[in-house]
C-alpha cells in the first residue's frame, strides 16, 4: 500500500517544469494579443509546476496612469494535459471495468462508480473557468459572514480561459 502511495503522490510532486519556451507558447495560445499587452513582467522560473499546471509569478500593467501594476500568478495548464489525463483515465475505467467483471469485491464496493466520479472530478479540473466561480462563489459567500478573516485572493476575468488563470499573488 505504501508503495502505491508514494507512487500516487510523485504523480503531482515530482514534475519537472516546462522550459520556458513551451509555457509561454501556452500562455500566447490562450490571449487575445500579443504577451507584453496584457503582462509587464513574466518570471521566467516557474513558482510551481504540477501535473496539470505550472505557474509564475508575473505583473500586470497599471490600468491608470501612473497606478500600481498589480503583482500576479498565472497558472497555465501543461500543453499535454488534456491528453495526459484522457489516456490516464481510460486506463482506470478499463481497470475498473476489469476488476468488476473479476471480482466480488469490486462489485460490491461498486469500483467503476468510483473511477468514474474521479474521471469526471478530474476532467472539471481541466476547466479553470470552473475555478474561478468557485473562487468568486466563495468571495460571495465570505462577504456575507461577519467577521470573516479569510482572504480570497482577486482573479482577473478578462485573463482567465479554460487553460488559464490569472490571480492576485498572496505572499
Amino acid at each position: 500500500r505504501v508503495a502505491i502511495t508514494d507512487a500516487f503522490a510523485s504523480l503531482q510532486m515530482n514534475t519537472t517544469p516546462l522550459p520556458w519556451d513551451a509555457i509561454k507558447a501556452a500562455i500566447e495560445a490562450e490571449l487575445p494579443g500579443p504577451i507584453e499587452a496584457s503582462f509587464a513582467w513574466i518570471d521566467e522560473t516557474p513558482l510551481a509546476a504540477a501535473s496539470l499546471a505550472q505557474v509564475h509569478a508575473a505583473r500586470l500593467h497599471a490600468t491608470e496612469p501612473g497606478g500600481v501594476e498589480p503583482d500576479v500568478v498565472i497558472k497555465v495548464q501543461r500543453p499535454d494535459a488534456r491528453a495526459s489525463v484522457q489516456v490516464d483515465t481510460d486506463i482506470l475505467q478499463r481497470l475498473a471495468a476489469d476488476a468488476e467483471r473479476r471480482s466480488d469485491w469490486a462489485r460490491a464496493y461498486g469500483v467503476r462508480a468510483l473511477v468514474d466520479e474521479f474521471v469526471r472530478a478530474l476532467k472539471e479540473e481541466l476547466d479553470y473557468r470552473i475555478e474561478l466561480a468557485n473562487t468568486e462563489l466563495l468571495r460571495g459567500t465570505l462577504a456575507k459572514s461577519s467577521g470573516s478573516t479569510v482572504h480570497v485572493p482577486v482573479i482577473f476575468p478578462d485573463l482567465c480561459t479554460e487553460r488559464m488563470m490569472v490571480q492576485e499573488h498572496v505572499q
